[in-house]
């Protein structure tokens, strides 16, 4: 039988906790909720209720390489708490997201959520995404969202405040849409990922989705179905680009490209990326219907010769230092629709 361990410090005095600790070591898996990880039975139910009792920096730890089945979400209401793995998957066998992150300041690591067995209906019908982050301050480490029918990982302040998410050492790969999404949510770090064969963007920043930082990822063969490059950037202000590495798309699309169809892009840092093999263009700061990319640094980047673009209307851009021809289109104003 598997076990989930639950725990959580005291805020008793330090003998208390001394006593706590002794006792409890050698009878936690005892003392723990039982739950069957066999890739059939649901455990959902179980799994809501031991995150949502726990007090702020409590602690669940999953099983160690099993396979848990979901037939429902797992919503992380709480502030505070950590959600532990050690190569532990969680099967989606239902239509919604696999875990929706309401809370704050809560830490996530060593799981995937596989969204491969999620659709009992029409393929349309079904577009819950792996992991969804609607709070701030969230961590996650070393977690994976693969062949679900949204995107790997969204983070979304459409509906809440969102801001300050950190996202480290983790994989996306095969989901119908993007691999890492963000919409309307502010100062995340998105750092040395794995973003691969993913149907749109393997990451985008979208939508005042300001002051990202998207840092060491690694992204090659995504827009397998659509999308405007490895990576998108729309309507955004401050955000920084560097030491990515991007192989071809399966599309042909460029490795960086500024859509602003919601509105224009400003200050952005696109600096020491790695473009290999893309021959619909490196980098591309397209003037779209919401207005052109203005007031940004396209430094130091290695495109293989490819082609840089500055798209209508893009004014103050400093390029300098890449590899590949800059190819300027009309310097008039941009005209918005």
């Amino acid at each position: 039988m598997i076990f989930i361990s639950v725990w959580w410090r005291s805020p008793m005095k330090k003998f208390c906790l001394y006593a706590v600790a002794v006792v409890l070591i050698p009878v936690q898996a005892n003392a723990a909720p039982a739950f069957q990880c066999d890739g059939a039975t649901d455990i959902s139910p179980q799994l809501n209720q031991a995150i949502n009792s726990l007090p702020s920096g409590g602690s669940v730890l999953l099983p160690r390489g099993k396979v848990c089945a979901l037939r429902s979400r797992v919503n992380v209401k709480r502030s505070g708490i950590k959600l532990r793995g050690a190569s532990t998957t969680f099967l989606r066998l239902g239509e919604s997201s696999g875990l929706m992150v309401t809370g704050n300041n809560n830490s996530f690591s060593g799981f995937t959520i596989d969204g491969a067995k999620a659709c009992n209906i029409p393929e349309k019908a079904c577009k819950g995404s792996g992991i969804a982050v609607l709070g701030s301050g969230n961590q996650f480490d070393n977690v994976a969202a693969i062949n679900n029918q949204g995107h790997g990982i969204m983070f979304d302040g459409q509906r809440s405040r969102c801001s300050h998410n950190v996202l480290r050492s983790s994989r996306f790969s095969n989901n119908r849409l993007i691999g890492i999404s963000q919409h309307t949510c502010t100062y995340n770090r998105i750092l040395n990922n794995r973003s691969t064969g993913n149907g749109a963007e393997g990451i985008t920043a979208d939508h005042k989705s300001d002051h990202a930082t998207i840092s060491g990822n690694i992204l090659s063969g995504n827009v397998t179905r659509g999308g405007v490059g490895a990576i998108g950037i729309d309507y955004v202000d401050g955000v920084t680009v560097t030491g990515n590495r991007i192989g071809p798309n399966v599309k042909a699309v460029p490795a960086i490209r500024t859509q602003n169809n919601e509105g224009p892009s400003r200050n952005l840092r696109i600096e020491g990326n790695v473009a290999d093999a893309n021959p619909a263009g490196c980098i591309d700061l397209k003037t779209g219907r919401g207005g052109p990319t203005s007031k940004s640094q396209i430094l130091n980047n290695r495109c293989s010769g490819s082609r840089i673009t500055l798209g209508s209307g893009s004014q103050g851009n400093i390029v300098k230092g890449n590899d590949g021809p800059t190819l300027h289109m009309d310097t008039g104003p941009a005209k918005r629709h």
